[in-house]
């Protein structure tokens, strides 16, 4: 059961959090954490905007003593830098004084929305402001209008029309093959979701990336209600709607890489009746 809209009551299939940000935010081409970056209103105007294409890429490699160069094991896309350059103006030099007062006060948040409206998509950004010294050198001056260049340190290059989430429902094998394609231009992280309606004696679950051959396992003493939120966005695992207890896990969260995928969850138990939740934002 495949949903490609983000909007659902249901509760696996919440609003995206993203999207919600999306769809609330103030017109501008430029908007951070609410706060428009481009608002005649505020006094603002977008003079330039610049923002890398591509994030930083981390390789993690180890050497092999019996070979030339290096091997690589995981590579993670890391920040990327958002540079926008606007020129506030307002009527007279206290107006500014106060403009810029508010500036300092709505560009501090960490980690906060940073959206850029292009004309076929809305990209969203997880942002801090880098250059914060820019608004303070600005505080002296001698006429009412002044150019801001702000230097953003961006994570995420996700897109607003890429959320999307399937469900598998009644799985009682203990070993049930799915099929996931990322049409997006670059490996993403997954959320799973895994619902327990019945069980006996299930001790643990292994969710494996067939494809690129990455698992995770889950070892628990699960429940019928147990509801286990493996987490690859945020690194995290999560138990709720039932008593917790221990969690344990061994592996790595997988991840799915560009087009077809084939997945395998393999379950410990006498039976079990479960369903089976996949929630992913595809990147550019």
């Amino acid at each position: 059961m495949i949903n490609t809209k983000p909007f659902n009551d249901f509760y696996f299939n919440e609003i995206p959090l993203d999207t919600w940000v999306l769809s609330t935010a103030p017109a501008g081409k430029v908007v951070f954490n609410g706060y428009s970056l481009d608002d005649s209103s505020n006094g603002l105007t977008l003079k330039n905007l610049r923002y890398e294409d591509m994030p930083t890429r981390d390789l993690q490699t180890y050497s092999n003593p019996f070979t030339d160069g290096r091997t690589i094991t995981n590579t993670y896309f890391r920040d990327q830098k958002v540079y926008v350059t606007c020129r506030l103006e307002k009527n007279t030099i206290a107006n500014l004084e106060s403009e810029l007062t508010a500036l300092k006060q709505k560009l501090q948040g960490v980690n906060k929305s940073l959206i850029v409206r292009e004309v076929n998509r809305d990209i969203l950004y997880k942002a801090t402001l880098t250059n914060t010294s820019e608004i303070s050198r600005r505080t002296k001056y001698n006429r009412n209008i002044c150019d801001l260049t702000f230097e953003f340190t961006a994570f995420d290059f996700g897109s607003d029309e890429n959320f999307r989430s399937e469900r598998f429902e009644s799985i009682t094998s203990s070993s049930y093959e799915f099929v996931y394609t990322n049409s997006g231009a670059y490996q993403s992280d997954l959320v799973f979701v895994v619902i327990v309606n019945s069980e006996t004696d299930m001790t643990d679950f292994t969710i494996t990336n067939d494809t690129t051959g990455k698992a995770i396992t889950i070892t628990r003493a699960f429940v019928a209600a147990d509801y286990v939120t493996v987490d690859g966005q945020k690194g995290t695992l999560a138990v709720t709607l039932a008593p917790s207890t221990e969690l344990d896990f061994t592996g790595v969260f997988p991840r799915i890489d560009v087009g077809y995928n084939v997945f395998t969850l393999a379950t410990t138990s006498t039976a079990h009746n479960i369903d089976l939740i996949i929630k992913t934002n595809f990147n550019y």
